[in-house]
């Protein structure tokens, strides 16, 4: 159990990150060519500045369990570092179990707010009116991957096996 759910989570962290990283090389080329004839030739693209706001949702929900699973978060490590070392796994027992809560939770409201965007039929104010509910589509995916990466860590970090969180990285 531990290897399929420790691959699945790998798998669908790195899809979401590569997606992620996709959308940035792809959001930067628009920014430039955006810049330049607004510079140059005086034209203002409504759409670019609304789907910038789209694209940080993307990019941030998208490498929550990336950063996750990489340890690429910031830690504060204060209270970590003094303590004896019998008490550091259950205290990263703890961690994981209450990150794994607040993501669940996070996500259960990310999914409402989907559905409430689907059911109202939600656009953007922007002259686009772009249809919204994508856009919320965004932030479940995130954070339910993440979700399922905090059981992992928390599994992981229950089973003590050492070999399994370095290859998961």
């Amino acid at each position: 159990m531990i290897t399929v759910l420790n691959k699945t989570s790998k798998i669908l962290s790195n899809i979401l990150v590569n997606i992620a990283a996709a959308t940035l090389i792809f959001w930067v080329f628009i920014i430039v060519i955006f810049v330049s004839a607004r510079a140059f030739f005086n034209v203002n693209w409504m759409f670019v500045e609304e789907y910038t706001g789209y694209g940080m949702v993307l990019l941030t929900s998208f490498s929550f369990a990336y950063a996750l699973r990489r340890g690429a978060h910031v830690k504060v490590t204060a209270v970590a570092d003094n303590i004896p070392k019998k008490l550091q796994r259950p205290l990263k027992i703890f961690a994981d179990l209450v990150g794994l809560i607040v993501a669940l939770y996070l996500t259960w409201h990310g999914i409402q707010w989907l559905m409430h965007g689907i059911e109202g039929g939600e656009r953007s104010w922007f002259p686009s009116r772009t249809l919204m509910w994508p856009v919320y589509a965004l932030i479940p995916i995130g954070l339910g991957v993440l979700s399922l990466e905090f059981l992992n860590q928390l599994v992981l970090n229950l089973s003590g096996s050492q070999e399994e969180r370095e290859e998961q990285k």
